[in-house]
C-alpha cells in the first residue's frame, strides 16, 4: 500500500533543510513549523517538508474516506538543495498533525480518535491486539490518515508518553490481498494525542525488518484452509521477537522522535480528556 499522502498532497509549501552535525557529541537540529517542534536526529533524516493539506469535504467518497486537513512533515535524506522540493513520495517517514476538532466532522476518521481516546483512558493490554487479523476484525489499532486496506497485523505494540504527549507505537502491515511481507513492507506507526486533547499526532514511518526476505512470491499454501493465518502469526512472531535496535531505522530512534515533538501553548502534564498519560 502506497502513502495516501503522495495522491492528495497538491503542493509542498515549505522545505527546511538541515546541515548533518560535524561532531557526533552536537546536539541533533530542531525543526518548528506552525506550533509544533521536534528533535530530529540525522540517523532519521535530514531534510524536512512542511505541508499544509488542505482538508476535502466531509460528503467525498474515496477508499479511506475524504482527507482531513492538517500539518504534515514529510522526512527524507537529502543533504543538499535540488532543484525539486523534496515530497512524501520520496520520505522516509512523516509526522501528521491533526485538530481533534477537524476530525469530528469526518466519520471514519473520527472512529479512530474515538478509539485513541478509549485506548488511553483504559491502557489495556496490548497483547491481544498483536493477533492476525488474516480471517477477522475487531483487533486493529488506531491509525490515521484512514488506511485504503487492511491492517492485517502488529507487532512491537508499546505506550509512549512524554510531558505533551500520549499514544501507542507499533508495527502494523497492510494488505488487500493474501500476499506474504517483504523486508521493507512493514510500517512503523504512533498514533496520539496531545495532553490538552486538541492534537492528534499520526506518524508513519517504514521500516526494514529483520529476518524477512528482500522479495516475496505467492505461496498456493496460504490460500488454502487457515494456511494466510499461521503465515501472519509466524510474522508477528518473528517482529516481536526481533530486537528493536535490529530494524532499520532502529524503533528506538523513532520513538525518541516521538517523545520530542512539543506544541506551543498547551501546558505539560495536563491529562488527555478520557486519558491516563504516564507518569
Amino acid at each position: 500500500m502506497k502513502p495516501r499522502l503522495q495522491r492528495l498532497i497538491p503542493i509542498v509549501t515549505a522545505a527546511l533543510l538541515l546541515a548533518l552535525p560535524t561532531q557526533a557529541q552536537e546536539p541533533a537540529p530542531g525543526v518548528g513549523y506552525g506550533g509544533v517542534a521536534f528533535v530530529l536526529d540525522s540517523a532519521l533524516g535530514t531534510s524536512v517538508s512542511v505541508i499544509p493539506v488542505a482538508g476535502q469535504d466531509p460528503s467525498v467518497e474515496q477508499p479511506g474516506g475524504p482527507q482531513v486537513a492538517h500539518l504534515a512533515f514529510s522526512i527524507s535524506g537529502l543533504t543538499t538543495e535540488k532543484a525539486t522540493v523534496p515530497g512524501p513520495w520520496t520520505a522516509r517517514g512523516v509526522i501528521n498533525v491533526y485538530e481533534t476538532a477537524d476530525l469530528e466532522g469526518y466519520e471514519l476518521a473520527a472512529a479512530q480518535l474515538d478509539q485513541l481516546r478509549t485506548l488511553l483512558a483504559d491502557r489495556p493490554d496490548l497483547a491481544p491486539f498483536m493477533a492476525a487479523s488474516a480471517t477477522a476484525t475487531g483487533n486493529e489499532l488506531p491509525y490515521l490518515p484512514v488506511p485504503e486496506a487492511a491492517q492485517v497485523l502488529r507487532a512491537q505494540a508499546h505506550y509512549l508518553d512524554s510531558a505533551q504527549l500520549s499514544g501507542v507505537a507499533y508495527l502494523t502491515g497492510f494488505r488487500q490481498d493474501i500476499s506474504r511481507f517483504a523486508a521493507t513492507d512493514f510500517w512503523y506507526t504512533f498514533q496520539g494525542l496531545s495532553t490538552d486533547g486538541s492534537r492528534y499526532v499520526a506518524l508513519t514511518w517504514v521500516v526494514t525488518a529483520p529476518g524477512f526476505p528482500a522479495r516475496v512470491s505467492f505461496r498456493r499454501s496460504d490460500t488454502t484452509g487457515d494456511g494466510y493465518q499461521r503465515y501472519l502469526d509466524k510474522a508477528i512472531a518473528r517482529l516481536n521477537s526481533a530486537d528493536p535496535t535490529a530494524f532499520s531505522p532502529s524503533l528506538a530512534d523513532v520513538d525518541a522522535l516521538v517523545t520530542s515533538i512539543t506544541f506551543e501553548g498547551i501546558p505539560a502534564g495536563e491529562p488527555v480528556p478520557g486519558a491516563s498519560p504516564a507518569g
